[in-house]
């Protein structure tokens, strides 16, 4: 006989209103019940929990404690439960977008330091480490206002589009060795999953 969430505690007070989502359902804990309701956060059909009627997956994830989230401002109705869920995934997906662009500004910033020192050289040192900089300096530019840079070995660069997403390769004269490489002689960045592939990405 399989095990089914204890929603009550033996003192009979009032539980914590929770809520949690998996991959087809939310389930929100209300009142010592179990309800649940797709994903859907303009829909407002709860369905009391028949554990009887679950699948055994579905049992399983809600005694799963992973990713329960105790609702405040103690709802009264459990609409009120459901939008005051909706309102926290909505506040960790701000905070998410937040924390993406705060660590995309910070590779911008680190990249046009990386560029800005390798730029000063009249010649380049052909490292992988330095290719990878010149290539996303590339790809940031349309390939017309390119003012293409020195290497250590001779190379040529080209653009491409990759069905809407750019892509810059650079061949180089002669091949180079390094860690994780395979192709010492042609590489890519940018683009999508299936195009240039003869190319290396770095």
């Amino acid at each position: 006989m399989r095990e089914t969430p204890r929603l009550h505690n033996k003192n009979n007070k009032k539980m914590k209103t929770l809520a949690k989502q998996t991959k087809r359902n939310t389930y929100i804990k209300f009142n010592d019940e179990a309800f649940r309701t797709n994903n859907h956060y303009e829909n407002r059909e709860f369905e009391k929990v028949d554990f009887d009627k679950l699948q055994d997956s579905q049992v399983a994830a809600i005694n799963d404690p992973y990713g329960w989230v105790e609702l405040s401002g103690n709802p009264k109705t459990i609409d009120e439960a459901y939008s005051a869920y909706i309102g926290f995934l909505i506040k960790i997906r701000e905070a998410h977008k937040i924390e993406n662009q705060k660590f995309e500004e910070k590779i911008t910033r680190e990249q046009a330091e990386a560029w800005e020192d390798i730029s000063k050289m009249d010649v380049i040192p052909a490292t992988v480490t330095n290719i990878k900089v010149l290539l996303k300096h590339l790809n940031a530019q349309n390939w017309g206002i390119w003012n293409l840079p020195k290497l250590s070995i001779g190379y040529t660069a080209n653009q491409y589009d990759c069905d809407g997403k750019m892509a810059t390769t650079i061949k180089l004269d002669r091949p180079i060795s390094g860690v994780y490489i395979e192709n010492e002689t042609m590489f890519k960045i940018g683009g999508k999953s299936g195009y240039l592939n003869k190319y290396q990405s770095v």
